[in-house]
């Protein structure tokens, strides 16, 4: 994801990463023993694709905004895809108990992975430790605690008790 962001803005990837509600209902829909969506389903998914389309907006019919980088999208769907084959392959799979150890493991491999791929493309040289600031540190800790320790907490407590379809 932080790859792709280095050709889309932010706000352009995370509206292409909302794909994956219809990504998950596609998968569980073709695979075997999968769940066929409700019209329901089908339709509050459309509805949210309808809207992904308007905000990207990406026939640029609202003035002069600069195209959409084709690799950064490429790479921000696949990620969308592959986060929804593991949510589905979650619901089968053997996870520790607790969500929050099993949100720590994904959270710790996540970022090992991360900063491995980061040092092999050479960010580390880029880092300028004088450009740290506290607000930035501050940025830095509310990421951590809520984007991803009370985030994926609810995540993967909810791919535990909730269908993937409105069934």
């Amino acid at each position: 994801m932080s790859l792709a962001e280095k050709y889309l803005p932010s706000g352009i990837a995370a509206l292409i990463v909302a794909t994956i509600p219809l990504w998950i209902v596609l998968i569980d829909a073709i695979r075997p023993g999968g769940a066929r969506p409700t019209w329901l389903t089908s339709g509050g998914v459309l509805a949210g694709l309808a809207g992904i389309f308007i905000l990207i907006d990406p026939l640029r019919s609202t003035g002069n905004q600069p195209g959409i980088n084709l690799l950064g999208a490429g790479i921000v769907l696949m990620a969308s895809l592959s986060w929804a084959i593991g949510s589905i392959y979650s619901h089968k799979a053997d996870l520790p108990k607790s969500p929050l150890l099993g949100t720590g493991m994904e959270l710790l491999a996540g970022s090992a992975g991360s900063f491995l791929l980061g040092l092999i493309m050479g960010e580390g040289g880029q880092l300028d430790i004088n450009a740290i600031t506290l607000q930035s540190l501050a940025g830095l800790g509310y990421l951590i605690v809520v984007g991803s320790l009370i985030g994926f907490v609810c995540y993967t407590w909810l791919l535990r008790v909730a269908p993937t379809n409105s069934s």
